[in-house]
């Protein structure tokens, strides 16, 4: 699992349990923000590793969302709660952290969007580069250091 899980799901538990015994407001909100800065770290974490594992996003994108029908469950039950009249305050604060993470989701999504528009016409604007100067080792291009190399020799002499 990993230091990560493990604190992951150490800081679950310590949020449940925070609720369950109904400790003071206070110490609620910064087991929230913990919580939040966590699932930052975990983001960040995966997205270095998109670097070295290019399917590493994949998973990523099902953790996130695994997050978000969670959060989505929860909303669908707090209106039904709230239909009732029944709204305990443990389902407010729970509401108050699918909210955060919502909008973590939404702004990873938008992030690794415009990661992959960008990247994406990256390689097709250097390959396409490659293809009209001739460059007969264009097959050795697999990692960005070469790629770089590359740009540079042809930004000095026009030539590959």
């Amino acid at each position: 699992m990993g230091v990560s899980g493990l604190f992951m799901v150490v800081s679950v538990i310590w949020l449940i349990l925070m609720i369950s015994f109904g400790l003071r407001r206070f110490l609620l909100i910064v087991a929230m923000v913990w919580l939040t800065l966590v699932i930052w770290f975990l983001m960040f974490a995966f997205l270095r590793m998109v670097w070295i594992l290019s399917f590493m996003w994949v998973i990523f994108f099902l953790f996130w969302l695994m997050i978000a029908f969670f959060c989505l469950m929860v909303g669908v039950f707090g209106l039904i709660f709230r239909m009732f009249r029944l709204v305990p305050v443990w389902l407010l604060w729970v509401r108050a952290l699918c909210l955060i993470w919502m909008v973590l989701f939404l702004f990873w999504l938008l992030f690794a969007i415009l990661n992959f528009v960008v990247g994406f016409f990256w390689v097709v604007h250097i390959w396409l580069l490659l293809l009209i100067f001739d460059c007969s080792d264009i097959f050795r291009l697999i990692d960005s250091n070469h790629i770089a190399f590359v740009v540079q020799g042809f930004a000095q002499d026009g030539t590959c």
